[in-house]
């Protein structure tokens, strides 16, 4: 199965046999290829060519996966033409997962950039910042600290800074 990911800035293009058990990805234009061992549902081994493994463990949350690997958490979201949303739901952040709010980093009316974070959710035992998508405004705030959030849930929502 081939896929494509968004990765902040950067497109993950993965093809996974599932006959071999192998995973190849090309970042940023450079090859990588593991040997998949599964330990339990989102819970791998990750083997390479040279000897050497890493423990990998994925959440996935609609087109969102979290991936958990030497011991950061990467946010990655399945590459679609499909995935632009609702006009109502532009500029919406929600929960990619249940959990709680550990940290709000933001009021309505504050003015944001790209990739600053604005929102810390505790979910699986991992916190899972949730940023800004683009420069723009705070315009609501939905959840307080110490709330729990259902997963598609909105938590921020933010008009986008358009360049005149």
């Amino acid at each position: 199965m081939d896929r494509t990911y968004n990765y902040g800035e950067r497109t993950i293009k993965s093809s996974v046999g599932v006959k071999d058990e192998v995973v190849r990805a090309t970042i940023d234009e450079e090859d990588f290829e593991y040997e998949v061992v599964k330990l339990a549902e989102g819970d791998f081994i990750l083997r390479s060519s040279d000897g050497s493994q890493r423990r990998c463990l994925v959440s996935a949350a609609g087109q969102d996966r979290f991936v958990y690997v030497d011991g950061r958490i990467h946010h990655l979201t399945i590459e679609s033409s499909l995935r632009r949303g609702k006009a109502e739901e532009k500029g919406s952040l929600k929960a990619p997962m249940p959990g709680k709010v550990l940290k709000v980093l933001v009021t309505a009316g504050q003015k944001v950039v790209k990739g600053e974070p604005l929102v810390i959710l505790e979910a699986m035992k991992m916190q899972h910042e949730i940023v800004a998508p683009a420069d723009g405004s705070v315009t609501a705030v939905n959840k307080s600290e110490g709330a729990n959030a259902q997963q598609g849930e909105v938590l921020v929502t933010l008009e986008e800074q358009i360049d005149a």
